[in-house]
Parts: structure tokens; C-alpha cells; sequence
């Protein structure tokens, strides 16, 4: 028998996912590339410069069905509101850093502007987004409970998964943290699967950095088997395949799998065939993960830290999870 040939895009067949990536500096959710012919997706970055970039870079050249970036700010619907501009740009937030948790955040605010935000529900009314959004990302520096509520009525409920950051310490003022994320999408049929651990770092004497404790993550929410039982066979069969591929491309293969057992089971076929495809290859890229850390240890020059680096990224996108290279914040 020939081995299976299986990918995300076979599992998601014809379909297509909208999502919005909120907070879409950097880059547009990046965990959904392997799909992105099939993904239709809007971003929002109030920075008009960064928003100018990523369209620029977006016309250029584009993996995405269709993708635009556009400078909103989006929250509760509000005229007016302070907007802290930090010395690093990824820092920025409509709430102040908190000067108690670290001693790089102390000078951290260079600048406070005005500006408008939006609310999810009603960038639905004035016809931005559709009801139909599958997945939301949402990346705002605290945030982020605002922002998911701001569209509890039009747009939540037809969601299937959210990946949001979340803090377990209070990084920005009177911040809401993980829990209370947690407890709330809870409330609205989600449940939460896993997350990217993040830590912070600490120069201590004669060592460079050392761990700290975790800061932030970022946690991934998705509608589970109660939800689809209590669905129509109809509203099942629209769902059922974007959802699955949802799971499958963080790596919850096996979830997958248990989810859609008793309802499509060809659907399960496919899913089998991509975790027997993505566990092919397990033991080999272990292997050539090992060489580089040991060819590392032996001489950590700057050619063999990137190999290494190479190695552990090749694998990760392989397994559906993210190796956690580097943090984005190192307090001092």
C-alpha cells in the first residue's frame, strides 16, 4: 500500500475560511499559511504606517485568497481614547504599561495620542465584516476581553476558534488577565485547547538571562463536541470540516478526529491520513534536530546557532506547533 498523501488543504477540500486578524503588525496569521489559497482574511493595525506596509507587501505578493489590512482600531465603540505609543512599537496599547512590572516599562510610553475605536458589531453594520467569520486572531497588548466582547451579538457566535494573547501578569494597567478570558469565552461555547507559553528573562551578575516566570501566552479557544451536538444536521455540515481543519492545523489531530467521528467518516479518513503523513517523518527530523544541537554545543559559531535555529523551525511547521526561539519581551 502506497503511503497517504494528505495536507491541511486536502482536509478543508473546497471550502474556505474568513478570519480578521486583529493587531496585525508583523504579519497576518501565520498559523494558517499552510491553507492560506483558502483563507480570505482582514486585518486591523491602527498604526497607518505599519497598515501601509503590510498592503504594500500584500500587493506584492500575497499567499492569501484575499487579504487587506485596514488602520482601525478596534474595541468598544468610543470617540476619543488615549493610545499609548511605547518605544517598542509591538508594546503599544490603549492601556498604559504598568510601571510595576518591569524596569523596562517604566520609560516605556514616548508618546499619547487620541484616536476612535470601533466595535466588532458594529464594523458588521456598516458592512465590513460578515457574520460569518470562522476564526479571529487577536494580539492588542491587554486589550483583547474588550475587544471580544465588543461583538457578542453579530459576530462571536458564529465563530469557531480564536487565538488570543493573554497575560498572566499584570503587564498593563488594570489589564484583564487569563483567567478572565478564559471564564468568558467559556460563557460564549468555547473551549480552550492549548497555548504558546511566554516568559520573561532577567540578566542576574555574570549570567545573561535567566527564566522568569510566564508572562504571556498565546491560547487557542474552539467550539468542541457539545457545540456541534447541539447544532441542526445541516448548521453540522456547514461547520464540521472548517473546524476540523482549525484543530488540525495546531496540531490537535487526535481532537480532530474524536470530533468528527460520528458524523463524517470521511472526513476522519482524511484526518488519519495527515497524522499518519505528519508522524512519517518524526524520528528523522528528531534526528537532524539532535545533529545541530550537538554540532551547536560543540562549536555554537554563528553559522551553526542559525542551523540549529533552521532545524527546530523546520520541525515545529512540520508538527503544527511553534518553537518558542526567542520571547518577545526580556525585562532587565
Amino acid at each position: 500500500m502506497s503511503a497517504p498523501t494528505a495536507s491541511l488543504a486536502s482536509i478543508l477540500g473546497d471550502d474556505e475560511l474568513s478570519i480578521i486578524d486583529i493587531g496585525a503588525r508583523g504579519s497576518l496569521a501565520g498559523q494558517l499559511m499552510p491553507i492560506a489559497a483558502s483563507v480570505n482574511v482582514i486585518g486591523f493595525e491602527p498604526d497607518e504606517a505599519e497598515c501601509t506596509r503590510l498592503n504594500a507587501a500584500l500587493a506584492q505578493q500575497s499567499p492569501w485568497r484575499s487579504a487587506r489590512v485596514l488602520p482601525v482600531a478596534v474595541g468598544r465603540t468610543a470617540k476619543d481614547r488615549d493610545f499609548f505609543i511605547a518605544r517598542e512599537a509591538v508594546l503599544s496599547s490603549l492601556l498604559r504599561p504598568n510601571p510595576d512590572y518591569s524596569e523596562s516599562f517604566r520609560d516605556q510610553v514616548v508618546e499619547v495620542v487620541k484616536l476612535d475605536t470601533v466595535s466588532l458589531d458594529d464594523l458588521y453594520k456598516q458592512g465590513v465584516l460578515s457574520e460569518t467569520i470562522d476564526f479571529i486572531k487577536v494580539d492588542t497588548q491587554g486589550s483583547e476581553l474588550e475587544i471580544l466582547q465588543s461583538g457578542e451579538t453579530h459576530i462571536l457566535p458564529a465563530v469557531l476558534a480564536i487565538e488570543v494573547e493573554a497575560e498572566f501578569a499584570e503587564m498593563y494597567a488594570q489589564q484583564p488577565r487569563f483567567s478572565e478570558i478564559e471564564q468568558y469565552l467559556r460563557q460564549q461555547g468555547f473551549e480552550f485547547l492549548t497555548l504558546q507559553p511566554r516568559y520573561s528573562y532577567a540578566a542576574m551578575h555574570d549570567i545573561e538571562a535567566t527564566k522568569r516566570r510566564m508572562t504571556f501566552c498565546d491560547a487557542v479557544f474552539m467550539r468542541g463536541r457539545a457545540w456541534l451536538a447541539a447544532l441542526t444536521p445541516e448548521e453540522r455540515a456547514r461547520n464540521l470540516t472548517r473546524l476540523a481543519t482549525l484543530h488540525a492545523s495546531y496540531g490537535l489531530i487526535g481532537e480532530a478526529i474524536e470530533l468528527v467521528r460520528n458524523y463524517d467518516k470521511p472526513l476522519e479518513q482524511k484526518l488519519r491520513d495527515y497524522a499518519q503523513q505528519v508522524a512519517q517523518p518524526r524520528f528523522r527530523w528528531r534526528g537532524r534536530l539532535l545533529i545541530s544541537a550537538l554540532r551547536c554545543a560543540l562549536n555554537p559559531s554563528r553559522r551553526n546557532r542559525l542551523l540549529l535555529a533552521r532545524s527546530a523551525l523546520m520541525y515545529g511547521n512540520r508538527s503544527g506547533e511553534r518553537w518558542q526561539l526567542q520571547d518577545i519581551h526580556k525585562s532587565t
